[in-house]
């Protein structure tokens, strides 16, 4: 494995997936930019947002017999956008999106990593609205499995 295989964040692999296909945007200013780990707060942040966080219940990879190396990682993705509506609606956008993804390559830090399959682990959840009282949140959770 490389140095980057060891510290990859999946989180970072499916923003960049989600860029790819227009899922989310570059721009900070714009709506529906992509952030991992923690969702921003505050002054000058926009309200229409998606997070994708790693969760702590990873799934330990394993080794084939090819000598490459499965990775089967956990993660949130959260929507939060002003109206309930348009929050719904961009998270219907990604779990179309994720549920059908299969054997989609991207190339991330000069390696190139496989995302096998995306598995739901729930439903979509919808969360209520945050502390301005006016941006609805809704949460997924996925299994993912990838090679590389």
């Amino acid at each position: 494995m490389s140095e980057y295989s060891v510290y990859l964040r999946p989180s970072m692999l499916i923003k960049e997936i989600f860029l790819i296909n227009g899922i989310c945007q570059p721009n900070p200013n714009e709506s529906w930019r992509c952030v991992t780990l923690k969702m921003p707060d505050g002054i000058g942040t926009v309200d229409d947002l998606i997070c994708i966080v790693d969760r702590e219940d990873l799934e330990v990879g394993r080794y084939y017999s090819d000598s490459s190396y499965a990775l089967n990682p956990h993660i949130q993705i959260i929507v939060r956008a002003v109206g309930f509506g348009r929050s719904y609606d961009k998270m219907r956008e990604i779990t179309d999106f994720c549920d059908v993804v299969r054997d989609y390559t991207v190339r991330f830090k000069s390696i190139n990593y496989e995302l096998v399959n995306m598995t739901r682990t729930n439903n979509v959840q919808y969360n209520g609205v945050d502390g301005t009282g006016h941006r609805h949140v809704h949460t997924i959770e996925y299994d993912l499995k990838l090679n590389y």
